[in-house]
């Protein structure tokens, strides 16, 4: 499995120096002023993935320190959102009209909120604490149960240790548990009403949809871990769910910013208009 995984992330690096060497090598024969041949981006994604690499290698010879593990998850799934916008700068995106464009900030947030609930779900994962919580929607019995924040959120400490040294207590795995949990509610609620706006305007509602089927996918998945007790096949299906969710948001973001206007493509070229005497 680690050996497959590297495998892999060598494969992705390696298409991403093809991409950044014909980004250069089509700028360079438009003469320089072609904007839509830049390549600085697909560089800056070349020192990304070396990065990402970075932490892939301190993942391994730092014996999977909690806060090492999550940013490296966090570190891979920016990358994922990079490659999304990239491919998005290269389709043509139906006209959104100027209340679709309406959402930008609101989408931003959505972006900000879902990414601060993968981290929860990553500090979860890595420090498993998956089951913490046998039940729901109370937690082992009880809505508000016994938790430790002051270790559960010790950032800098190794696996299933406190900072001092000491074992990580149950009651701090049960408040990492909780956090994630209870923040998904927050996620939800606030996806599924940034979806229903977006669903009001055409050049949006393919990407709302979606948004609201992966959604409803990774509030099940999530509750089968619960009841099932952690199935890794599940678990494996819930994180690819969030990798979708953040794909479907960067293509939100980026169709809000700059898919065409509704107005100007609903307007006649300019050879069809009457001329005026």
């Amino acid at each position: 499995i680690e050996m497959i995984h590297r495998y892999f992330a060598m494969a992705v690096g390696f298409l991403i120096i093809v991409l950044m060497v014909a980004a250069w090598r089509r700028w360079i024969k438009s003469g320089k002023t072609e904007l839509q041949f830049r390549p600085w981006f697909p560089t800056a994604l070349l020192g990304f993935v070396c990065l990402q690499g970075a932490f892939g290698a301190w993942t391994v010879t730092m014996k999977l320190q909690p806060i090492i593990v999550t940013i490296h998850l966090l570190l891979g799934l920016t990358l994922l959102a990079m490659l999304a916008w990239l491919g998005a700068r290269q389709e043509q995106h139906v006209p959104v009209s100027p209340a679709g464009r309406a959402l930008i900030v609101p989408a931003t947030i959505g972006a900000a909120l879902l990414g601060l609930q993968i981290a929860l779900g990553g500090w979860v994962s890595t420090n498993y604490a998956a089951l913490a919580c046998s039940d729901f929607p109370l937690c082992n019995g009880q809505l508000v149960p016994e938790m430790d924040f002051e270790h559960g959120f010790t950032l800098w400490r190794h696996l299933g240790m406190t900072s001092a040294g000491d074992y990580l207590p149950v009651e701090a795995l049960t408040a990492i548990h909780w956090v994630h949990r209870s923040f998904a509610f927050v996620v939800i609620l606030y996806v599924v009403w940034l979806a229903h706006r977006a669903l009001r305007d055409e050049g949006l509602r393919k990407t709302a949809r979606w948004m609201l089927t992966v959604l409803g996918l990774q509030l099940c998945t999530g509750l089968a871990t619960i009841y099932l007790n952690w199935p890794l096949a599940i678990a494996v299906i819930h994180n690819g769910g969030a990798a979708l969710l953040v794909i479907l948001m960067v293509m939100l973001n980026y169709k809000v910013r700059y898919a065409p206007s509704g107005l100007a493509a609903a307007a006649p070229p300019a050879s069809a208009r009457p001329v005026t005497p």
